[in-house]
């Protein structure tokens, strides 16, 4: 079972300043998404530093934010105090054990899928089992159609490090490697990886009925092979209520 291990020089190239616009775009997306009134407590999964649990504390949800990595939320607990956040060291395969249910499950920023398929079903399951019924899953994962043509090798620059990447998609598994300058050593990550219809399929599986299914976390956009990542808004659906069987996955605003 695989579970990538991110290095400080991760952290401080992709994650310690993100672009102030883009956590604001993401941010509105999850309270358009999650209207205070209906969705009153997020678990934050793969929380990271607290870019998106901080602000929806401020907002005045009941947040409760876990990441595997103590460093990275002792950070979150020292960058952010409290603003209505529980930042807690917690693995995302353990959910389960948290005890507690949820209005709403949040993981963003690509951070589902880097176990074995059956783990990461599991996962799954575990989220769908702590939503409260009607409760919301929103998650942010890398496109498979993406990366079919964009395999090989490139070299990139990032806050003044050189960066080559090389990316290899074999069925439903993507492996980046990330080859750092200035002697900073290397990065190796793993995920399964889902196509817009691959992920329905699976969310339903799971009684999770799609809602929202859509790219740049702009509801009108629908995911294609042009942008790596995509966004799912899923619900839970209530007791004996049959799943949708439609052929196409509607991208669609749905927040009352």
């Amino acid at each position: 079972m695989v579970k990538n291990r991110y290095s400080d020089t991760w952290f401080e190239l992709f994650l310690a300043s993100p672009e102030e616009r883009q956590t604001r775009i993401e941010v509105d997306f999850l309270t358009r998404q999650l209207p205070r009134e209906r969705f009153t407590t997020i678990l934050d999964v793969c929380c990271g530093y607290g870019r998106h649990a901080a602000p929806l504390g401020e907002h005045g949800y009941e947040v409760m934010a876990i990441d595997r990595d103590p460093n990275v939320i002792d950070a979150a607990r020292r960058g952010h105090g409290p603003k209505g956040v529980d930042f807690q060291v917690w693995d995302m395969s353990r959910i389960r054990d948290l005890n507690r249910r949820f209005d709403a499950v949040i993981c963003m920023w690509q951070s589902f899928g880097y176990l074995d398929a059956a783990a990461n079903r599991d996962i799954l399951d575990q989220i769908a089992t702590i939503l409260n019924p009607g409760g919301r899953f929103i998650i942010d994962i890398y496109n498979a159609s993406f990366f079919e043509s964009r395999q090989g090798v490139r070299s990139s620059r990032r806050q003044g490090i050189d960066i080559v990447t090389t990316q290899d998609l074999h069925a439903d598994r993507l492996t980046v490697n990330l080859e750092y300058g200035d002697g900073r050593g290397n990065d190796t990550f793993e995920w399964q990886v889902f196509t817009r219809d691959s992920f329905r399929v699976e969310a339903l599986s799971h009684g999770l009925q799609p809602l929202v299914g859509c790219t740049d976390f702009e509801e009108s956009q629908s995911p294609g092979p042009a942008k790596p990542r995509m966004q799912f808004v899923l619900e839970k659906r209530q007791v004996h209520e049959p799943a949708a069987h439609s052929s196409g996955l509607s991208c669609f605003a749905s927040s009352k």
